[in-house]
């Protein structure tokens, strides 16, 4: 069996850990297409245009070329006019056959979703399950969850370079790696690792300023760690950042954490069993070890269980929202599908490839369509304007490689409530969702920075005359 690993530049082994030749750049970057759509049949129209900018003229020819020399590659011994098994002909195009579990990708989601089963919290309070977990479990769980970070080898699906037809999957993934980060810090949490849970979010910290299960997770091992004052700090950051750099505020779970950081109030953070790191025995097993191990006496734990109630956080669950695409590039909206689909209180029930199926899919149920503005020969921004004559409710979220203000201007006035740059980030696209079904306002970082320069220019000009 092959084995394929797809987080970093594409490698492929058999079981005995012998590495497969994959040929040329361009059959390992179509293997690396295949592969993000592993179990997918892939049109020729769509591989060509996740394979190439300026496909050859004889790029059909090209294409089979690659197909016959990956199928050489992976499956050695098949005799000449045998069916492939991994890379097989469909009737549009082609389709990778290898299951999950023979990805590292696959095996990475497999290790997330245990986890997740062993320390379900909610997200307003990601360091506190919601039922009292099994700490053995827990401590399994995370032991596995640390290995499957540990294949990770770089930006997944390498092979792409900066293909937008990988945007989307990478997305997922990398929001799949962070999320995984965050749970292995709130279990440390419940393991009595505190610093352990510090150090595991120190890396995120600088390039997700503004995710706010981050701030709290780290706001709370401080306070763990007996760091009152940087728990403060991260929230009062936090806060500060948001509001400068996009003009939110953030949700009501963050001043309640603040006031109970104030009143020292966080209530029991340990499981019953494991030991507290800050405050106590600096000689005490902990992590996975203190977890596992068997024994008695009274700790930090049982100490915090009789400490008065902490308030209740406000509930950030909101209803999901349903939300769609309307895209003409299928590998791209394949990947973005996917992404909306991992991000929680999401549900896609529209994938459009142009206008005739937005018109038949869009209804009045859907809170947000994510739009783009090219589509084939027709135009995204009368689209909007069309759909949004019928369905009064939608909020459009532009979704474009344009960035020049003309466009956002476009836009904006044909009703879009936001504007997005594709290469934006998946928490960049959950929280333009949200705060666009909630009735506000987005613009791109990127696309707002051109925006304030062509107005400056203006301005420049007019002072000049």
């Amino acid at each position: 069996m092959v084995n394929l690993g797809v987080l970093g530049p594409l490698v492929a082994q058999r079981d005995d850990g012998s590495t497969i030749d994959l040929g040329a750049r361009k059959q390992r970057r179509l293997l690396a297409v295949l592969a993000m759509h592993r179990g997918h049949s892939l049109s020729i129209g769509a591989i060509v245009e996740a394979m190439w900018d300026d496909p050859p003229a004889s790029h059909a020819v090209v294409l089979q070329g690659y197909v016959s020399g990956l199928r050489k590659a992976l499956e050695p011994s098949r005799a000449p006019r045998a069916e492939a098994r991994l890379i097989v002909t469909t009737s549009t195009g082609y389709m990778l056959t290898l299951d999950a579990a023979n990805t590292d990708a696959g095996r990475f989601e497999a290790a997330v979703e245990q986890a997740r089963a062993a320390f379900s919290a909610p997200s307003n309070r990601p360091w506190q399950p919601a039922t009292p977990p099994d700490r053995t479990e827990v401590a399994l769980a995370a032991s596995a969850l640390d290995d499957a970070l540990d294949l990770w080898r770089g930006e997944p699906y390498a092979e792409l370079d900066d293909s937008l037809a990988a945007h989307g999957e990478r997305s997922r993934l990398e929001e799949l790696r962070v999320q995984a980060h965050e749970l292995r810090a709130a279990m440390r949490i419940a393991l009595g690792d505190a610093h352990g849970a510090i150090a595991g979010l120190e890396s995120l910290a600088s390039v997700q300023q503004h995710r706010e299960s981050l701030a709290m997770l780290r706001a709370v091992a401080f306070a763990q760690a007996g760091r009152q004052v940087d728990a403060l700090a991260t929230l009062r950051a936090f806060r500060s950042d948001l509001l400068d750099d996009q003009g939110l505020d953030p949700s009501p779970a963050i001043a309640a954490l603040e006031e109970q950081l104030l009143q020292q109030r966080l209530g029991e953070l340990v499981l019953p069993g494991s030991h507290e790191t800050a405050g106590g025995n600096g000689d005490a097993p902990t992590g996975i070890a203190g977890a596992v191990a068997q024994g008695s006496g009274k700790g930090a734990a049982d100490e915090a269980s009789a400490a008065p109630p902490a308030p209740a956080l406000a509930q950030a669950d909101a209803p999901t929202l349903k939300v769609g695409i309307v895209d003409d590039h299928p590998i791209f909206r394949m990947g973005m599908v996917g992404l909306l689909e991992s991000l929680p209180g999401l549900s896609v029930v529209v994938d459009a490839d142009g206008p005739d199926t937005a018109r038949e899919q869009v209804t009045g149920e859907v809170d947000v369509l994510l739009m783009d503005l090219d589509l084939d020969g027709a135009s995204g921004i009368e689209l909007t304007r069309e759909l949004l004559g019928v369905h009064p409710g939608l909020k459009v979220l532009v979704m474009t490689m344009h960035d020049e203000p003309d466009w956002v201007d476009r836009s904006l006035h044909a009703g879009a409530h936001g504007y997005l740059i594709k290469s934006a980030q998946a928490d960049e696209i959950e929280r333009a969702i949200h705060t666009v079904a909630r009735g506000g306002f987005v613009v791109d970082r990127v696309a707002a920075r051109v925006v304030r320069e062509a107005l400056s220019g203006r301005q420049d000009d007019g002072s000049k005359r």
